[in-house]
């Protein structure tokens, strides 16, 4: 009789310890996505609220979780709540005005676009998108993300949309309604 017993519990193992070799097979994919995605986890925290975070829909055990879709998902590279900047949108490009206050002087200094772009006041859609590459890897090793104001000047639908798509892979827009 106890070998009738302990033959199907040993089996029960051996496929508990094959599970539990995929289930570590499947983390280090989904690692690997969230990873590809700009989502820093380890194998410990790879859970729900980092998704909810950044806006995905979870659904789990016939109930549904929905992120807000608009998350941050990363924290403000300034204090939460503080625009580095005010972005007025144009068809072909974008004006900016400083918003940081002189204590975040050090961090913007460090993203040598910023400055360069406040300084001249105007860019074209081009050279915000030569400058973006900067700010992100900056913004990456700090795993963070500034926030700021967008104005909209353009005149079309399909150049609002494009120059807010700019805005938004770069920064954490907040649009003000000025029309």
């Amino acid at each position: 009789m106890h070998n009738k017993v302990g033959r199907p519990i040993n089996d029960l193992k051996v496929k508990m310890n094959e599970m539990e070799e995929e289930k570590k097979r499947l983390k280090t994919l989904l690692l690997s996505i969230y990873k590809k995605m700009g989502i820093t986890l380890d194998m410990n925290n790879a859970g729900i609220e980092k998704l909810e975070e950044v806006g995905w829909t979870i659904l789990t055990g016939g109930s549904t979780t929905v992120g807000s879709g608009t998350g941050t998902g990363k924290a403000n590279c300034l204090d939460k709540g503080t625009f580095l900047m005010s972005v007025i949108m144009y068809d072909d490009g974008y004006a900016f005005k400083r918003t940081w206050r002189a204590k975040d002087e050090n961090v913007v200094k460090q993203v040598t676009p910023i400055k360069a772009w406040v300084e001249k006041r105007r860019i074209s859609t081009d050279e915000f998108k030569r400058g973006s590459v900067d700010i992100m890897e900056w913004c990456n090793s700090k795993d963070c993300r500034f926030s700021v104001q967008v104005h909209d000047e353009t005149t079309t639908k399909d150049a609002f949309l494009n120059q807010l798509e700019n805005i938004e892979s770069v920064f954490y827009p907040k649009r003000i309604r000025t029309r």
